[in-house]
């Protein structure tokens, strides 16, 4: 992805055909006669923010609305409005739905911020460590993203300063038992590793390894009439965790360096186990971010 790249897109076209599955009760279809559902919301705001498009004509009308009813009485939230059950993937795309419209302080305004953390706190199993997506169901290594993600969102919001869940916790599980002894990462031991598993792991593992924050010190209206959106590119992240000097005790130094490994002779940015840092609201590598963002300044006009 670059300015090569989002140069090439016909963002007229684009937007029109956004308007054209947006529906009135603020949500919109994943195609043309689509079904309805929160990835839907989530996808259409990464595209619209991410091309800089305007937003005027109703496109995000009632969409803040919708994606708030999605909560349910667990705390999470549901593919849809009324939904009866709280799912990890569902909770994500709402809650960077929202931080894509609004800086995450917002939050507490819009949705039941108690229950939620009850609901995500109640996501990570001792002793594994790793992350279930729904109440009474077993870990999988693809919610590393999709709940480990959430927590961003959540301390960001509560200004908390810090970590609000073992970090720790989901490293290990990650690297002992989502790894394939074939190559790859998948679910839990005894599935097969697959692609999906292989980059919502590593995502979920970027997640743990860095801090994200939010820039409180940009005022944003990214909301108004017409205004693209702007939030999400506030992030910021940084290498230590508030709190969590050691990420994982007794193996100081990682992931800086391998376990095991003294040989420090091979000069990169990030030395030993530590993958690239991924934007905390779009999922892909923060560089392309920046890219993307660099790229829309030079815009002129529509």
């Amino acid at each position: 992805m670059g300015a090569d790249a989002l140069s090439l897109i016909d963002r007229r076209a684009l937007l029109r055909w956004l308007h054209s599955i947006k529906n009135p009760n603020g949500s919109f279809t994943v195609c043309a006669s689509g079904e309805t559902d929160v990835r839907g919301i989530y996808c259409a705001l990464t595209v619209i923010s991410l091309l800089r498009l305007p937003t005027d004509s109703d496109l995000l009308k009632n969409t803040t609305e919708y994606l708030a009813s999605c909560q349910t009485y667990e705390g999470g939230f549901a593919a849809t409005s009324g939904g009866n059950e709280a799912h990890g993937g569902y909770t994500f795309c709402a809650l960077a739905g929202l931080c894509i419209l609004y800086p995450p302080s917002k939050l507490p305004e819009i949705i039941d911020m108690d229950a939620l953390l009850r609901w995500l706190s109640a996501r990570q199993y001792a002793p594994e460590g790793g992350l279930s997506g729904r109440t009474n169901k077993l870990v999988d290594g693809c919610y590393s993203t999709w709940i480990g993600g959430c927590w961003a969102f959540v301390e960001a919001a509560l200004r908390c300063g810090g970590s609000l869940w073992s970090r720790e916790g989901l490293i290990r599980y990650v690297l002992a038992a989502a790894q394939s002894p074939k190559g790859g990462l998948r679910d839990k031991p005894g599935k097969g590793a697959d692609f999906y598993h292989t980059n919502y792991v590593l995502l979920g593992l970027s997640g743990a390894q860095y801090y994200h924050y939010f820039n409180e010190s940009v005022v944003m209206d990214s909301k108004g009439e017409g205004l693209p959106l702007l939030t999400p590119f506030q992030w910021r992240w940084k290498k230590e965790v508030p709190g969590c000097e050691v990420l994982v005790e007794g193996f100081e130094g990682w992931p800086e360096k391998r376990w095991g490994d003294e040989d420090e002779h091979e000069e990169r940015e990030f030395k030993g186990d530590r993958v690239a840092v991924a934007h905390p609201v779009f999922n892909i590598r923060s560089e392309y971010v920046e890219e993307a963002e660099k790229w829309a300044e030079g815009l002129v006009g529509f």
